[in-house]
């Protein structure tokens, strides 16, 4: 039921919505859609001159300077963990784009960018991590999506993000370098950056025999033919 410009259901209540916000809901379906009612009335007054709608199935955000975009429901709460526009991630400056490799879903934002697929919710990557994966071949390379967001407070200021073909490590001295396969099992055995190996200085490289990787305190070697994994 629309009341002029404010939607109410018993669900919902009474909310009403306006301008670029409303103008969106509606390319994306009004209540009908994929957002459903609005359970919030246009709030403004957040970073950047910034205003928003929640909606039963997500939300839209709208600033002067990035305009008005959606984020699903699905993708938000990732978003809210990350501390919503003043957060890692900041505005979103994209709408979901779905149909990606295992039916996921991508949504830029002005700090990184959210991943989702089913079987590993949405993950955020951002910085010399994303851009480390990207060069893989993103989500179509060997390492697929993100099973995590990009977790910092390491040794030494570093961070990671896992994957599910392997892991991408940074660290301010050593940069970021992708681990995987068989190293990665023995690095994480050898109890990952704060063990004897410390951070990848390099990429796994293809050698006789075998794969090896530069790491701070060593070499390490993965014998293909014996399976082990040696650090010299």
């Amino acid at each position: 039921m629309c009341i002029r410009d404010r939607y109410w259901t018993a669900a919902s209540g009474a909310h009403f919505t306006r301008g670029s916000i409303r103008a969106l809901w509606g390319a994306v379906g009004w209540e009908n859609g994929q957002l459903g009612y609005p359970v919030s009335d246009e709030i403004c007054g957040i970073r950047a001159g910034g205003c928003y709608t929640h909606f039963q199935g997500g939300s839209i955000y709208w600033t002067p300077a990035r305009g008005a975009h959606f984020v699903l429901g699905f993708m938000r709460d990732t978003w809210a963990g990350t501390g919503w526009e003043n957060g890692t991630l900041g505005y979103p400056v994209s709408n979901p784009s779905c149909g990606l490799a295992d039916a996921g879903c991508l949504q830029e934002f002005t700090g990184g960018s959210l991943y989702w697929t089913a079987a590993t919710g949405a993950r955020f990557t951002r910085g010399s991590i994303r851009t480390l994966w990207g060069q893989t071949g993103w989500e179509n390379g060997y390492l697929g999506y993100p099973t995590t967001d990009e977790i910092c407070g390491l040794r030494d200021g570093g961070c990671f993000t896992h994957f599910q073909g392997g892991a991408i490590y940074w660290s301010p001295a050593t940069g970021a370098h992708l681990v995987t396969d068989a190293i990665r099992d023995a690095w994480a055995t050898a109890g990952w950056e704060n063990g004897t190996w410390g951070y990848p200085l390099t990429e796994p490289r293809q050698s006789p025999g075998g794969t090896t990787q530069q790491f701070t305190g060593g070499t390490a070697r993965h014998d293909t033919t014996t399976g082990t994994v040696t650090l010299r």
